[in-house]
């Protein structure tokens, strides 16, 4: 995998993991805001059955056949604690205003058994919990469920002094269906995200990437220069430094000192095309990113440029030679 390649995924892999992290925190708090809604219409409903609440409130202690419980019955309920729906007159309670959903009820008696009012079709699953709330008569809490195909979000509450608990359940389909539109919109906004970010880290990474560019171009120039027709210049990658060799002349020792220096030109070079900035332009871009160039003769003949761009960076893969070359240019 080249260096460009590593460093667009690296940035879209950072940008991938921002949006992931904003997508869950939105997702979570759109959650909890539609739950909220639906745990306060649960409540509203609650209150619309025992005005007093379970156990008090006003009006608690009128002889209305619901044992002072403090819930509201359209009609007088006769039964007692652990009968029917224990007076608490939900077989005639009315539906909800302007078409909302009423919701399903089940009472939950002090030994775990059940009542659900008459007409309604399902009864809302009861678990430990609730049957431990109805034993006791206190407690107040919220679950989750399906019946019917249908999932609930479910109040349950203790009936205090008359023991049992009632539990209330409302649809949460228009809930699903608000979390799966911006599920989606969610997935397409990071989708969006991501790819952005790696065409940005691809910019990035050519605009970084581009003294070294301008570098292997000036180099491969001058060593083409001075090799045969068809000769090889070979260009090596080895722990951060750029090597470039050539298989003409070489350098001549009294030139070493000064093939950098701006302008100078070998008598052997001066009969050649060429102003004597190459060099010195491959010096000036490693040593502004704080690197280095050398230049040497091979044992076996040919010219060995050395560059480095500064200190190396890990980026997780083995740091072994990687071999941008060999490959044949023709001398011009």
């Amino acid at each position: 995998m080249s260096l460009r390649v590593r460093i667009a995924v690296a940035a879209g892999t950072a940008v991938a993991l921002a949006v992931f992290a904003v997508a869950v925190s939105s997702y979570a708090g759109m959650r909890s805001q539609l739950l909220g809604q639906i745990d306060q219409s649960l409540k509203d409903r609650l209150g619309q059955v025992a005005p007093g609440g379970p156990g008090g409130g006003p009006g608690a202690n009128r002889p209305r056949g619901d044992d002072g419980l403090g819930f509201f019955p359209t009609g007088g309920g006769t039964e007692g604690p652990g009968e029917g729906d224990e007076g608490l007159g939900l077989d005639r309670v009315p539906t909800s205003a302007f078409g909302a959903t009423p919701g399903i009820f089940t009472i939950v008696y002090r030994d775990g058994g059940t009542y659900v009012p008459q007409g309604q079709k399902y009864t809302i699953p009861v678990d430990d919990r609730a049957k431990a709330v109805a034993a006791s008569g206190h407690g107040q809490y919220f679950f989750d469920t399906t019946v019917g195909g249908t999932r609930l979000r479910v109040l349950v509450t203790g009936l205090h002094s008359n023991k049992g608990a009632l539990m209330i359940g409302l649809p949460l389909t228009d809930v699903d269906h608000a979390l799966s539109n911006q599920l989606l919109l969610l997935a397409i906004i990071a989708a969006a995200g991501i790819a952005l970010a790696v065409l940005f880290g691809l910019l990035v990474a050519k605009t970084a990437l581009a003294p070294i560019a301008r570098f292997t171009r000036q180099t491969e120039r001058i060593a083409a220069k001075w090799s045969p027709d068809g000769g090889v210049v070979e260009v090596t990658l080895h722990d951060g430094v750029v090597i470039v060799r050539d298989h003409g002349p070489g350098f001549n020792e009294e030139d070493l000192p000064f093939v950098f220096d701006r302008f100078h030109r070998a008598k052997e070079a001066r009969a050649k095309p060429g102003s004597g900035l190459g060099l010195a332009i491959v010096r000036q871009a490693a040593e502004a990113h704080s690197g280095f160039a050398e230049a040497s003769n091979a044992p076996d003949g040919g010219a060995v440029l050395r560059v480095g761009f500064g200190p190396r960076l890990e980026l997780g893969e083995d740091a072994s030679a990687s071999p941008v070359g060999p490959y044949a240019r023709q001398s011009r």
